[in-house]
């Protein structure tokens, strides 16, 4: 049975009044849980989210988006996690359809090593 769970979201406690990505982590089937918030945003990104995480065995992939405040634009984040969601890695910077200047990763879903995302750009387009 596994035992292991990831929950993730954000958290308006940053002292700046901006939102942060967070995650919990369970190693006892969700009887208590350990909050993560050490997560790197990318260079000029003040805020950011992680919306959804799917694990396969100690692999988790969490997907959301970041948000400039001065430019007002999302874009799509990754993290990736090896030790069941306890640490967190940012992925490499996602690229955007042709013509958009912002998007967001709203859903991910990994079978064995074949990963999907779906999200959404700045022009109400799934990507």
């Amino acid at each position: 049975i596994e035992n292991n769970c990831v929950a993730v979201g954000l958290t308006f406690q940053d002292p700046a009044g901006n939102y942060l990505p967070v995650a919990y982590t369970s190693n006892n089937a969700g009887s208590s849980w350990t909050l993560i918030d050490d997560f790197e945003l990318p260079s000029g990104q003040a805020q950011g989210t992680i919306n959804n995480v799917t694990c396969v065995g100690d692999v988790c992939i969490g997907v959301g988006q970041s948000y400039d405040n001065n430019t007002l634009n999302e874009l799509p984040l990754v993290y990736t996690s090896s030790d069941s969601g306890n640490t967190w890695t940012l992925g490499s910077a996602l690229a955007l359809p042709i013509g958009q200047t912002a998007g967001l990763n709203g859903d991910v879903s990994c079978q064995a090593n074949i990963c999907t995302m779906i999200g959404f750009s700045d022009r109400k387009s799934v990507v």
